[in-house]
């Protein structure tokens, strides 16, 4: 790590003293035919020849300050023809810590869209020292581990390879070393988070007493219809139906519907003799055409609802209200413990350098 900010520095030190140096003594050229010839000539016919040549040229050198902008044409004084430089990459980030240097280009970060999201120069950076974190903790990440991903997304291997063509990575292999690097990355920070995601029973008991949540009574019943023709007797059914509802004796002619949940609220005003039901009573309610019977099945009374069903709940909720935090610090530190250098490249011929915890 200190040897490439020393090389950095060396590097603009270089550049500087040589500007200097071509500022103050200015290139003597020679005349071609004096050249030649091995005339030698007065120093006084030497500056005019060379001066006289000068105005020859119209090859200017760049000035000290001037930047050369990418995509601008540069006259090589040899050749004379103008050439077109391009910037095909170039380094967003130099992500150093005690175990290795990675490099991290625009590219790579144009290249992470492949999964449809949005990224920045950060984001990979982020990226980058959770891999490197997870390489030291021996996380390993092989080939199947990606391609059983791949696999429950019903890609095809052509698919694949298209994917792969389409955001600029030569191979499939290639692009699987992204993959393995997020699912690495991803682990790492599953890992980390985790430890600062437990919570003592004080913490969840304060939650609990919070967010107390009522419950009103629940009832499960169970139904029949008893029809009775116009021909039979209808009181003589209805006490019948009575003593076996006291009794309540099995009758193999009546023949129950499936169990029914419903809750306090949700009962009707004409069946409100529901709310003075015991487990197991039998009532006999008469209607048009016969009798519609209610067994009570189960009763659970209104309460609030205990600690012991809520907990999965109330820890869940609150790992999801301090997850954004934990990540926050767990990058936090890792930042503070790697030396991140971020290029401008806004001046030629070195670039601005803006250091990170170096």
């Amino acid at each position: 790590m200190v040897f490439l900010i020393l090389f950095l520095s060396l590097c603009s030190y270089s550049v500087a003293h040589d500007k200097e140096i071509v500022a103050n003594n200015p290139p003597i050229e020679l005349i071609e035919e004096d050249a030649i010839n091995h005339v030698d000539v007065p120093v006084e016919q030497q500056s005019e020849k060379v001066v006289q040549k000068k105005d020859e040229c119209e090859v200017e050198e760049p000035t000290e300050n001037e930047v050369l902008e990418p995509e601008s044409e540069v006259f090589i004084k040899e050749a004379k023809q103008p050439v077109k430089l391009e910037v095909l990459d170039c380094i967003g980030a130099v992500v150093a810590t005690e175990e290795q240097v990675e490099i991290i280009t625009m590219q790579d970060v144009d290249k992470r869209g492949f999964d449809g999201g949005h990224y920045i120069l950060k984001d990979l950076v982020n990226e980058t020292l959770l891999d490197q974190l997870g390489e030291k903790f021996k996380i390993n990440v092989e080939d199947k581990d990606v391609t059983r991903y791949l696999q429950k997304t019903n890609m095809s291997d052509e698919q694949i390879k298209s994917i792969a063509h389409m955001w600029g990575y030569p191979t499939v292999e290639d692009f699987y070393k992204v993959f393995k690097k997020m699912y690495r990355a991803s682990s790492t920070l599953n890992y980390k988070v985790q430890s600062e995601l437990v919570f003592t029973e004080d913490v969840i008991q304060e939650r609990y007493q919070q967010t107390l949540m009522h419950q009103e009574a629940l009832y499960t019943l169970e139904t029949a219809f008893i029809p009775v023709a116009k021909n039979q007797d209808k009181e003589a059914i209805y006490k019948e139906l009575c003593t076996y509802a006291e009794a309540k004796t099995a009758i193999a002619s009546i023949v129950w519907d499936a169990p029914i949940d419903i809750v306090a609220s949700e009962v009707p005003a004409a069946n409100d003799f529901i709310f003075s039901m015991k487990v197991g009573d039998i009532y006999v309610k008469p209607v048009a055409d016969g009798f519609d019977l209610f067994k009570l099945k189960a009763l659970r009374e209104e309460r609030y609802i205990p600690i012991d069903e809520r907990r999965s709940d109330i820890v869940n909720e609150l790992r999801s209200e301090k997850y954004t935090s934990a990540v926050e610090k767990v990058l936090e530190q890792l930042h503070k413990d790697a030396c991140i250098i971020y290029p401008t490249f806004k001046e030629y011929p070195m670039p601005t350098i803006f250091k990170e915890n170096c």
